[in-house]
């Protein structure tokens, strides 16, 4: 048997950023779970979705369907940090 796997890696501001290989059915907001979720530096509703080396912004992923988007091989994820004066 053979199994399709993408290759995803997850980076910025998450406990375990890595390069994860998921299953084909893994969503946006699953494969940040699997990189042990947003770090307590990052941004908890905006994260960058890199695609074919375009950047796109993808805002309140957690709790919108924007969360369930489909992932392709190559896709990179970015937890961008939060600003300063609200860590502060």
């Amino acid at each position: 048997a053979v199994t399709f796997e993408r290759r995803i890696p997850v980076v910025g501001e998450v406990k375990v950023p890595s390069l994860l290989y998921v299953d084909l059915t893994v969503r946006l907001r699953e494969a940040v779970a699997l990189a042990g979720g947003v770090g307590p530096g990052g941004h908890a509703h905006r994260l960058i979705l890199r695609r074919d080396g375009q950047a796109e912004t993808v805002e309140n992923w957690r709790t919108t369907a924007a969360g369930d988007r489909e992932l392709h091989s190559g896709d990179q994820i970015i937890i961008p940090r939060e600003q300063w004066f609200k860590r502060n």
